[in-house]
């Protein structure tokens, strides 16, 4: 899994939203990589050496985030999940009849 995508992706869902905790969220993103998990539920992990956990320290981040196709279509929803302060999954939920088999692009991304 390309980390640099999937850090666009979890800034872009970051991003988009507003709560207590965003800030160090946001910093943590260039320390995330994938450890494991299909397309559809990411693991991740975040070097907790080089920053500080977020004052949200867990569940799904607050917001709501929408997948569309190429043609405007709304294909999945996408959640960052937090665990212990620190981001720990991207979930990638679809809406047609088969699983995706890769990420959107952050184009594809809205609120």
């Amino acid at each position: 899994m390309e980390p640099f995508a999937v850090r666009a992706l979890v800034r872009r869902l970051i991003e988009d939203q507003t709560f207590e905790g965003r800030e160090e969220l946001l910093a943590q993103v260039p320390f995330l990589r994938v450890v494991g998990g299909p397309v559809t539920l990411l693991e991740l992990e975040v070097d907790a050496a080089a920053v500080r956990p977020s004052a949200f320290l867990g569940g799904p981040a607050p917001g709501c985030a929408w997948v569309r196709s190429a043609d405007g279509e709304t294909i999945g929803t996408m959640i960052v999940w937090i665990e212990r302060g620190y981001l720990s999954a991207l979930e990638y939920g679809w809406m047609t009849d088969e699983p995706p088999t890769e990420l959107p692009a952050v184009e594809q991304i809205f609120s």
